[in-house]
């Protein structure tokens, strides 16, 4: 008696010293297994130092949206209009619709999964005793089956941790697009009024340049002027015609593309506003407050924490993986009598070590990780281009602020002085020549400080986008 106890002491001593033995081999197995790197790191890739280009701007907290900065009305009816029927950010939003319903599929695994069958069949391979015969028979069969693995390790849980992480990243993405969409229709906009203008002036322009043909044509043929001067003047006028041409193209081109970016069929059908839309100043605060409000850097943390999540999921499938198992059912020779057969039930419980794959498992670790880093990387890289942009743009708006400046300057002094020639050809002090040249030279600073205006306009709105304001 004291030998069985004996042995049944032996053989669990050498059963937990198995079990030992396994586990002390996979933990050698994967320490080898490089760590993914840590997200506490990866948070220290976004500065938090002041900008390069200082402008006068209000310093503000960024609580503001694109659109608050406008007050014009059918700016934001436009936008509007564009958010509810773009085409491209519909089908973007169904794509992340759909990645929704992935993501709950995933969370699932977490779950036991239950299924219930029913079966008919029929078969000869009961054996009539008396006879010797086979015996045909019915079964009816109507079954329940439950599988469970347990996530002992958490592998389950970083895999939907890391789909969780993908679908925030898309969501950041349509987030980014929405806001792109809307700083494009705000730029078509100003464009659209800018073409608008355009038209306007070169047609003064080209008026001008008329009726200053027609003088030395006169001229040319009294004698009074020479061939190069009709030359001159037939050149400046055919100069003339093509820019109001190309001004109407360009302007029906501007229609086009905002009808399409609003989702309407391109029939330069919209309707233009005369001046362009008052735009505030930009609240500007500091890189690290800025970088985290932009779409495209939160998709970027999204990746990378998805990254991480996959790689830490890689690596916990090595580890022993637990399922739970069990069956029951019930088996009949008609369906009336299912209800009074015996429930027979079966519980298996089953502990899995992969020990031999071939390196499948570790390859994907490790690719796992490269991964990880790769996404560090891009990570990076997206912060430089953010910064690059924000830098770039306010240089631009400080640019673009003193051209304006200086430039209205100018084209006060050159009205002033068109009004001053237009009282001295009424007292016939200069010939009607000079006063065409005045005239134009003002057209043409009319037609330079629109320019201007346009771009330091399409500058603010890229300005704002770049500094994480959105809709």
């Amino acid at each position: 008696m004291s030998f069985e106890i004996n042995m049944k002491m032996r053989n669990k001593t050498n059963y937990k010293i198995a079990i030992l033995t396994i586990a002390i081999f996979f933990l050698l197995a994967i320490s080898g297994c490089k760590a993914p790197v840590k997200l506490s790191k990866v948070e220290s890739i976004i500065p938090s130092q002041q900008w390069n280009e200082a402008i006068p701007m209000d310093s503000l907290p960024i609580t503001r949206g694109l659109l608050d900065f406008f007050q014009d009305r059918r700016l934001k009816a436009l936008v509007e209009e564009a958010l509810n029927n773009n085409l491209d950010l519909k089908s973007t939003a169904l794509r992340l619709e759909a990645a929704s319903f992935f993501l709950k599929q995933s969370s699932a695994l977490k779950f036991p999964g239950i299924n219930i069958s029913a079966n008919k069949g029929r078969s000869n391979s009961l054996i009539n005793p008396a006879t010797g015969k086979h015996i045909a028979q019915n079964s009816h069969t109507l079954s329940m089956n439950i599988s469970w693995e347990l996530d002992l390790w958490g592998k389950i849980k970083d895999t939907h941790l890391a789909d969780k992480s993908n679908f925030q990243m898309q969501a950041y993405e349509f987030k980014g697009l929405k806001d792109a969409l809307a700083a494009r229709v705000i730029q078509s906009y100003i464009n659209l009024i800018s073409s608008g203008r355009k038209i306007q002036l070169t047609h003064d322009i080209l008026m001008d340049t008329e009726i200053s043909n027609k003088s030395v044509r006169k001229k040319f043929k009294d004698g009074l002027a020479m061939l190069e001067e009709l030359n001159q003047s037939n050149t400046e006028l055919a100069l003339a015609r093509m820019e109001y041409r190309n001004s109407k193209v360009d302007y029906n081109k501007d229609k086009r593309t905002l009808e399409v970016l609003l989702g309407r069929i391109p029939e330069t059908k919209i309707i233009a506003a005369v001046n362009f839309p008052e735009m505030e100043s930009l609240p500007v605060k500091i890189p690290s407050v800025v970088l985290r409000n932009r779409p495209d850097i939160k998709a970027a943390l999204s990746s990378v924490k998805a990254n991480i999540s996959f790689a830490n999921s890689s690596k916990k499938a090595m580890l022993p993986g637990f399922n739970l198992s069990a069956e029951m059912f019930k088996n009949a020779a008609a369906i009336g009598d299912l209800s009074g057969a015996t429930l027979i039930w079966n519980v298996i419980g089953s502990l899995t070590q992969p020990i031999f794959n071939g390196g499948r498992l570790r390859n994907e670790y490790k690719a796992r990780t490269k991964n990880a880093e790769a996404a560090i990387i891009d990570l990076k890289q997206k912060v430089y281009s953010a910064l690059i942009e924000v830098e770039n743009a306010l240089g631009y708006e400080k640019t673009l602020l003193t051209m304006e400046t200086t430039l209205k300057t100018t084209h006060q002094y050159i009205i002033e002085n068109k009004k001053i020639y237009e009282e001295k050809y009424n007292k016939g002090l200069v010939p009607f020549y000079v006063l065409l040249d005045v005239k134009k030279q003002a057209n043409q600073s009319t037609l330079r400080l629109n320019e201007i205006k346009t771009n330091r306009l399409n500058n603010r709105i890229a300005l704002a986008l770049a500094l994480g304001y959105g809709i």
